[in-house]
């Protein structure tokens, strides 16, 4: 298995179901949610080229950078997709957000893996 095809089976390993959703409540959703989108993200950037070490030096947990990047390196992601690391990242580059209020808007919760659906789909159908 190559790296980058590794990295998309770990975000789907991470990506919370509906069913699972409602087990784990919004906040532990939603930070699993940000590690597969990272994930996922990183996928495509490993798929162009980028070592574990460099995503390690370079991305961390920024999903903002890597959105920016793998937008740059033609990934094309849904628009929509985009939701999760304009209300995750934040918190999620600062070490997570368990011990933080709520902090997303009004239903992004129940959005939140429909939308990682969509951005893990586009990566895989692209890799």
């Amino acid at each position: 298995m190559t790296y980058d095809r590794f990295l998309l089976d770990r975000a789907r390993a991470f990506a919370p179901d509906t069913e699972i959703a409602a087990r784990l409540g919004p906040r532990i959703t939603l930070h699993h949610v940000a590690i597969a989108t990272e994930l996922a993200l990183k996928a495509w950037l490993a798929h162009k080229g980028a070592t574990d070490e460099w995503l390690a030096d370079h991305i961390g947990h920024d999903l903002a950078r890597a959105w920016l990047l793998a937008d740059a390196l033609g990934l094309e992601a849904d628009e929509t997709a985009r939701e999760i690391v304009d209300q995750l990242d934040p918190h999620f580059r600062k070490g997570g957000f368990q011990h933080l209020r709520d902090f997303w808007t009004a239903g992004f919760e129940e959005r939140a893996p429909a939308l990682l659906g969509t951005l893990i789909a586009c990566v895989a159908a692209r890799l």
